[in-house]
């Protein structure tokens, strides 16, 4: 079970996006929660380990949504953005947090199915795990968390959040059990698109602050297969 939870402070809105969530057919179960504002969910009673889907309005009566949508995906165990708006100028300032779509109020029947598939796809990403073993363990890594993995003669170093593991897997057997979102951008490097906080001329630069190397012979296929990875965060 997913859950879905709008936040708009318009009634009218409010009401007309559940009414429009409710006709699209879903390939999962899904519960839909609507609420005018970010605090009435925080004190909610609301599951926060159910794998949700927030619809945040960008511009909330006495509320700024970007900062709030920041603040409530902090509080859910598995949880994505899809901003909403009225205002094309406000586009930009999505940035500032975590989102995987953002939908201009006029076209909401149009993106609206695209955007909750996104998020759905999002959503299943998260609960893979990488079973691997390291030593005399056995570990066993969400995938989403891995941010670069690095190839130094016979080992292998998946770079996570917190940690960093040795394993003996190749790249390319370590590949073949990632998500869409890595790529190989060097030979002895794979990249986590999700954790690229900005792409230079020669390397990334991760949200963990690792430098990753982009040789030459990856060097436009990599660019490109980034480049389709931002747009399609935007549609």
């Amino acid at each position: 079970m997913y859950q879905i939870i709008i936040c708009e402070d318009d009634p009218a809105q409010n009401a007309y996006i559940k009414r429009s969530i409710e006709q699209i057919d879903l390939p999962i179960p899904v519960h839909v929660y609507s609420y005018m504002h970010s605090e009435e969910i925080l004190t909610s009673d609301i599951d926060k380990t159910i794998s949700t889907i927030f619809l945040m309005d960008i511009v909330l009566d006495k509320e700024n949504g970007i900062e709030k949508a920041r603040q409530l995906h902090d509080q859910f165990m598995h949880s994505v953005v899809i901003f909403i708006s009225a205002y094309l100028e406000k586009v930009t300032d999505i940035y500032e947090a975590n989102h995987c779509y953002f939908i201009y109020k006029p076209e909401l029947n149009m993106r609206l199915q695209k955007a909750l598939m996104k998020a759905i796809t999002i959503l299943q990403s998260m609960q893979k795990v990488l079973s691997i073993r390291s030593g005399s363990k056995q570990k066993v890594i969400p995938i989403k968390n891995i941010a670069m993995i690095e190839r130094v003669k016979r080992y292998s170093y998946i770079h996570t959040e917190t940690e960093v593991i040795r394993v003996t897997e190749s790249l390319e057997e370590l590949f073949s059990s990632l998500s869409a979102s890595f790529h190989q951008c060097h030979r002895s490097y794979l990249i986590n698109f999700e954790h690229v906080k900005e792409m230079q001329r020669t390397d990334f630069l991760t949200d963990t602050g690792l430098l990753v190397p982009i040789s030459r012979a990856y060097s436009k296929e990599i660019q490109q297969a980034f480049q389709s990875y931002l747009i399609h965060q935007f549609y």
